[in-house]
This record gives structure tokens, sequence and C-alpha cells, in this order.
């Protein structure tokens, strides 16, 4: 066994290709009979080449009773400007041994938020948490990739590690939808996802699982949560772009990183419906643990004539706007009187159900759409979470003679989903 620790130089190099290239580009590095790594990252993604400063190396060769390397930091080598990676000892390759297993996962500052526990035998990151964000949704969170590697003894001991995205990136967009009733306006001053796991264990397992999943099993899902961000003005949508809610985009940097899982969407209860109608008798339970996507917004729609003071008395929700006038058709504000009225300020809380499926490395973008085409602008939702804001001007609960699960207007809102490789997925949603 001793003649199996001899030890040499090993020396690493990391390529992280960029959203423009056809193929991410692959360097290496010869360090004799040394072990060494060609690394490269799965491309476009936040973590660049400069941002990662190293990585943790993990590594079982046959005949040793524990990880032939444990744990072993790689950091860049200050005098190279072409990626090199170095150990903080030197490792050759076992003798006698053919094929050794690699794990390893980045960056540096990973160790503060993960905690590995791998063996020979097993191989987990354990009890990683994304903590509940709401107001400024991931602009704290972290971007962190991982590997593993069966590799054969070749010809200079080059070992090629290939670093997978072990979250997935979510982004929320808003757009008016097609053959918009004209006048028509929506504001969005906030969006969130509710019900969404915030802790789980990342698994790593050789076989049994998707390509897609790259050797990664996020299991022991749990603790439910919410995730986005709120913004001081309601930003005015438009039908010719989206505009970005929760996600990247200039001075909004509040693209998601979360935890991959599999959840169903939030159902709202049904009562039994009439025999004779073609909907069947059969009442459903509601489903309170399902997600969904909360969105806090306001639908008014301008109308280019001029009203009477008796007109705009008898109906207190218009508002005088130039030679035209502004109805305001979400939220419902009443005065004193229970009168339905204009309040300029006024948002309310509107959701939309939505399946989730999300894998490692991919980035969802959802794109939700108000008040086109079979859209209108979602459903009312379950109780507000305690987290999210709440004002006199934020509206939380369903006008008179609804409920939660009713249409806030006329349709629910539909959506499109984007999805790629840590580039994007879109998800068109229109509000019902």
């Amino acid at each position: 066994m001793k003649q199996n620790a001899k030890l040499s130089g090993i020396a690493l190099i990391a390529a992280m290709g960029v959203v423009s290239c056809s193929t991410d580009e692959l360097q290496e590095i010869n360090a004799g009979e040394g072990i060494s790594f060609t690394t490269q990252v799965s491309r476009a993604t936040p973590l660049t080449l400069e941002g990662l400063d190293g990585f943790y190396v993990y590594a079982d060769a046959a005949g040793y009773p524990q990880m032939f390397i444990n744990g072993m930091e790689a950091k860049k080598d200050p005098s190279s400007s072409s990626g090199i990676y170095l150990l903080d000892s030197k490792v050759t390759w076992p003798t006698g041994v053919n094929t050794i297993n690699f794990w390893a996962y980045g960056p540096l500052a990973a160790k503060d938020y993960l905690t590995p526990s791998i063996t020979n035998l097993s191989q987990h990151l354990q009890n990683y948490k994304v903590a509940q964000s709401v107001e400024t949704g991931g602009a704290g969170q972290n971007d962190f990739v991982v590997t593993y590697a069966e590799a054969a003894k070749t010809p200079g001991n080059q070992v090629a590690l290939e670093f997978h995205h072990a979250l997935s990136q979510i982004e929320i967009k808003a757009k008016l939808g097609a053959d918009l009733e004209e006048g028509r306006r929506v504001y969005v001053k906030g969006a969130w996802l509710v019900n969404i796991n915030s802790t789980a264990d990342l698994q790593f397992q050789k076989e049994g699982l998707d390509a897609d999943y790259h050797h990664m099993n996020w299991a022991n899902t749990a603790n439910l949560v919410s995730y986005g961000c709120s913004h001081s003005a309601g930003s005015s949508l438009s039908q010719s772009s989206a505009t970005t809610i929760v996600g990247n985009d200039g001075s909004n940097q509040s693209s998601l990183m979360l935890i991959p899982q599999k959840r169903d969407k939030y159902a709202f209860a049904k009562a039994a419906a009439d025999p004779s109608s073609h909907e069947g008798a059969i009442a459903t339970a509601e489903t309170s643990t399902g997600a969904y996507i909360l969105v806090l917004c306001r639908v008014e729609t301008y109308h280019n004539s001029p009203v009477t003071e008796a007109g705009a008395a008898e109906n207190p929700a218009i508002k005088v706007e130039g030679d035209g006038h502004v109805h305001q058709l979400f939220p419902y504000t009443y005065n004193d009187k229970k009168e339905f009225v204009y309040q300029e300020n006024a948002y309310g809380y509107t959701c939309v159900p939505i399946d989730i499926d999300w894998k490692p490395g991919k980035k969802y973008v959802y794109t939700l759409q108000f008040c086109g085409r079979g859209s209108g602008a979602g459903q009312y939702p379950p109780a507000i979470p305690d987290v999210l804001p709440k004002g006199d001007d934020i509206i939380t609960t369903p006008e008179d003679g609804k409920k939660p699960g009713d249409n806030v207007l006329e349709n629910e809102i539909t959506f499109k989903v984007e999805v790629s490789d840590w580039t994007e997925e879109s998800v068109d949603t229109k509000m019902d």
C-alpha cells in the first residue's frame, strides 16, 4: 500500500464557455506522470472562469480503504494566465490502479454553505438551504458547480472533469397579451414563487438518472417558503417586450438560484357541479401545498372620451385623465358606503398555479401574459403569506362575492415557459 502513496505534481486548468461559443473550449496542461485535470464548466452561466477561484477535489482509488484525495483545495496558479489550478499537495496516479472516481465542487466559498459528506461508500452535500427571500429575489443567493467522473489511466495521467451547475435558475417576466383590448393598462409591483422547497440533500448517483441530471439527485426536499421581489413602483407592461420582474435586467439583479425539484401546482377546491353539466358532479379538494406564482398588480382601462361630472359621481371608480377617463378594474377598493371607488395607488394580489419540474443547470423563464386573447389577470390567491408586502394600498381580499380561485377578470393568466442549459427556457402564462 505504501507504494501507492507516492506523491508528485498535480495541476488543473479550468475553461468556461460563454453563450456565444458553439462548443466549450477545453484547455490542457501536461504535468508529466503526475495526475492533471482538464476541466470545463457547462457554458452560459453566472459563475465565470474569473469567478471560479478554486474547488475541492475528492477521489476514490481501488485498494484504498479511505479516499485517495479527500477534499483537497485546487486553487488558481497566480503565476499563470491560462486558468491553471494547483492542488495543495502533489499527487500521482497510484501504482496498479486503472480507474479512479473523482468528485469536486466549487467555488472555494462554497465551504461556507455546503456540508460535504463524501466517502468511498456514499457522496452527499448535506442539508443545503436557500434562505427565503421576498424583497430582493436572488441577489444574495449562491451559484455553485459540481462534477463526477470515472477516469481511466491515460498517458500523461490527464483527467477530464466537466463541472455542471447544481441549482436551477428562475426568472419571472410579464407582458400584455395579443389582441389586447384598446386602452387596457397593467402595472406590476412584485412577483413571487410560493410553496417552494428550500432545503435538500444533493446525492451523487453514478447510475439510474437521466443525462440531464449529470449524476445529481436532489433528495429529501422540505420546508416550503416563498421567493421573489417587490419594487417601489409599478412597472407598466407592454405588448412589444416582456418586463423583468424577478431576474437580471440592468440594475435589477434578482435572478433566483433554487433547489431543483418537482412539484404539483396549487389546486383550488371545487364544489360539485350540476350532474347534468359537462363538468360532472365530483367535488375536488384544495391542495394547499401546491406551487403558484403570486403577482402584485393593478389593472385599468383608459377611454379616450370625456366623462361628465354626473357620470363620475355615479361611478366613483372612474378618474378623469386629460380628455378621457380611466376605469380601475383591479383591485376592488371600497369607500365607507361599500361603493367601488378609484384608488390611484392601490395594488392587489393575483396568482397563477404552476407545475414545476426544475432540473439542475437549467434556466426557467416564466413570462406571464396579461389581458390578451384568452388571458386575463389571474385568479384570486389563497391567504397571502405573512412575509409579503402589506399596507393600506395593498388589497389582500377578493372583491365582494368572489373567493380564492375565482378569476380576477374574465380569464386566467396564460404563461409561456422557456428552458435551456443555463440559458433561457421561457414560460408564457396567460392571466385568467
